[in-house]
């Protein structure tokens, strides 16, 4: 039980954390400038969606 226990307190920290991080990023995001090589991470992921987002719906 207490391995169990310890496994949700983890996850519930994690999601919280996330949670939290998810909020603030969408705030600060715009406001901070956006390096070039995160810039082409998006445009790279955005093209590997359009080819391939069809095919699976793992693509968000």
């Amino acid at each position: 039980m207490k391995k169990s226990s310890a496994l949700l307190a983890q996850r519930n920290e994690t999601g919280n954390i996330r949670g939290t991080f998810r909020r603030k990023s969408r705030v600060r995001v715009p406001s901070v400038g956006i390096s070039p090589t995160t810039l082409k991470i998006m445009e790279e992921n955005e093209q590997i969606l359009k080819k391939y987002g069809k095919k699976s719906s793992q693509g968000q």
